[in-house]
């Protein structure tokens, strides 16, 4: 009987690290972003910051509180990536929302799933968005580099 038990869980563990290891990290999405911005740029630079007490205040605007319950761990990234020709760069900000199960995550995502690519007001700034649901996390990337058509191609392919 102990054997089955721990049979079981060693199957639960494979399966549950292979299904995670299938899915995208904020690292991979960031380093995806980067090499489409950059490319061409023979030099520039990357800035990243990390807000913990403004982590959640992007999402509250795209979902309602109820589908972000307290179970739910939050991942946040912000990223300005320059070409050192240029006077500004180009930002993006990318939100992991990782929930206790896929069924948890499905209904925060069915929020936001009829427009998948999307601008919304922050502030005083007008900001684009995209999301797309991998596994039991929940994926949104925002950027106030909404003109650029490389950012545009990267926000379209990433919902798909």
């Amino acid at each position: 009987m102990k054997s089955a038990k721990w049979i079981v869980a060693l199957f639960s563990f494979v399966f549950i690290s292979c299904a995670t290891a299938e899915q995208p990290s904020i690292e991979q999405i960031a380093e995806h972003f980067v090499l489409n911005i950059s490319q061409g740029w023979n030099s520039y630079s990357i800035c990243e910051h990390r807000d913990r007490a403004e982590q959640y205040s992007y999402l509250k605007q795209l979902l309602p509180k109820s589908q972000l319950p307290t179970r739910t761990t939050i991942t946040t990234r912000h990223l300005v990536v320059q070409n050192h020709s240029d006077s500004i760069g180009i930002d993006l900000s990318i939100y992991q929302v990782t929930f206790e199960s896929i069924e948890a995550a499905k209904p925060a995502f069915a929020e936001i799933s009829d427009h998948p690519i999307g601008t919304i007001p922050d502030g005083k700034v007008l900001t684009k968005y995209a999301a797309r649901l991998e596994g039991r996390s929940l994926y949104v990337i925002r950027t106030q580099s909404v003109f650029d058509p490389t950012v545009a191609t990267f926000l379209k392919s990433f919902s798909e």
